[in-house]
This record gives structure tokens, C-alpha cells and sequence, in this order.
């Protein structure tokens, strides 16, 4: 009997890691890290656990460093509103 061709891996409630095993489409094993709180995969085709599992960590610092900027973006234009409209007597 041979393996699946894909191995799951629960890392918490919301990440599994996938082994994706050799096959006639594939000839190298690919590790993917699903993110259900994305519905995404996160980690696509590294060649280890580990580089996989950096590509979700690089994935959500991007996300973080995009609400950030968001938000400040946000702040400056509620701030200087908030400036034209408050009486400042």
C-alpha cells in the first residue's frame, strides 16, 4: 500500500502544514502551510518544513506592516479633520 500523496500536518486550529509527496505531475516533495483565518495557503512549494513555515511568517509580517501603514495613514487624515473642525478656543 503506498502513502498519500499529500501528509497534513495540524499545527494549530488555524495553520496545517502539507506535505505534497513525488508524482507523476511533481517530481519533488513541496511543503505548503494552510492559514484558515487567510482560506489560503500561505507557504507554496518550499522545498522544507522550515522554508515553508518562513513563508507564512514573512507572509503575515507583510500583512502586519500593510495595516500599520494603513492605519497611520488613517490616523493623519482623522487627526488633521478633527484639527479643521474642532474649535480651538
Amino acid at each position: 500500500m503506498s502513502r498519500p500523496a499529500i501528509d497534513v500536518i495540524e499545527i494549530n486550529g488555524n495553520l496545517t502544514l502539507l506535505e505534497k509527496r513525488p508524482d507523476q505531475e511533481c517530481r519533488t516533495v513541496n511543503w505548503w502551510v494552510y492559514d484558515e483565518r487567510a482560506g489560503r495557503n500561505i507557504g507554496i512549494r518550499a522545498a522544507t518544513r522550515e522554508a515553508a513555515l518562513v513563508e507564512a511568517i514573512e507572509y503575515w509580517a507583510e500583512q502586519a506592516y500593510i495595516r500599520r501603514r494603513e492605519y497611520e495613514d488613517l490616523k493623519e487624515k482623522v487627526d488633521t479633520f478633527v484639527g479643521q473642525v474642532v474649535d480651538t478656543e
